[in-house]
């Protein structure tokens, strides 16, 4: 079954979804958009997946049909690997910190022209404790990566790996291993029902340029690149869509 059933409430089985699973999806704080040439007005997604839980359930959705075609699709020679990376707790670091040690990584690896693709979901090792008022996420538990890396298969009993990971700041225990789509489910809940406590600003996912897109964001990006064309040659490609009253009244 194509995305497009998923996000109106078709079932695997092809079977209309329930009014439950309907709700679950459906978005509590649509934003109004208006066409300018035909003043039809629609409603969509607010999209703001970290504070609505509806547009944070697709958001995975979304984030696992990218892993898995990162899984499927991979260059001759390399494998997707499943990747978690760790910190010690003694030496925790902040967000800045981590992303810097992760970028270091991918360096090394770029450098030995082992990494292709990557993409990486953070998450916080629970320490049972619940955010309370200005509390710092830094107590809530030590920040660790999930990820898909397109790597060679490592023939040394992982120590050049080792090496590499632990010279750009991780811990020593790190695991890897070659990636099942029981993986691209395991990482995206960490988008959609334990959402990693960041700072402000602080990504919590992010793919490679070159990491594999899923049908779903092919035909998004097709239908796009279609419209622009259209209009470039003065072409009616649809409707102009402008923030309605509420959403243009943000901006000023």
């Amino acid at each position: 079954m194509g995305s497009r059933g998923l996000l109106e409430g078709v079932s695997r089985k092809g079977r209309p979804s329930t009014n439950k699973c309907k709700k679950i999806w459906e978005c509590q704080n649509k934003l109004q958009l208006m066409c300018q040439r035909h003043g039809e007005v629609i409603y969509v997604p607010c999209g703001r997946w970290k504070t609505c839980v509806p547009c944070r359930i697709r958001k995975s959705w979304e984030i696992k049909r990218r892993f898995l075609a990162g899984m499927e699709q991979v260059p001759q020679g390399l494998h997707p690997m499943f990747v978690t990376l760790t910190f010690a707790r003694d030496n925790a670091p902040d967000e800045d910190q981590a992303h810097a040690a992760l970028r270091k990584l991918v360096a090394r690896l770029r450098y030995r022209e082992y990494l292709g693709a990557y993409g990486w979901v953070l998450q916080r090792q629970s320490n049972g404790k619940e955010p309370a008022g200005d509390e710092p996420p830094a107590e809530l538990g030590t920040l660790h990566y999930h990820g898909v890396f397109h790597l060679p298969w490592f023939h040394d009993e992982l120590k050049e790996w080792r090496e590499l990971v632990e010279a750009s700041g991780f811990g020593s225990q790190q695991n890897i291993k070659k990636a099942e789509p029981r993986h691209a489910a395991y990482v995206a809940k960490y988008i959609s029902g334990r959402l990693a406590h960041l700072m402000p600003v602080r990504r919590a996912y992010s793919f490679s340029r070159d990491f594999p897109r899923s049908e779903f964001e092919k035909q998004r990006k097709a239908d796009k690149e279609i419209r622009d064309l259209l209009r470039l040659y003065g072409i009616d490609g649809g409707c102009d869509w402008l923030p309605g009253e509420v959403i243009s009244s943000w901006f000023h």
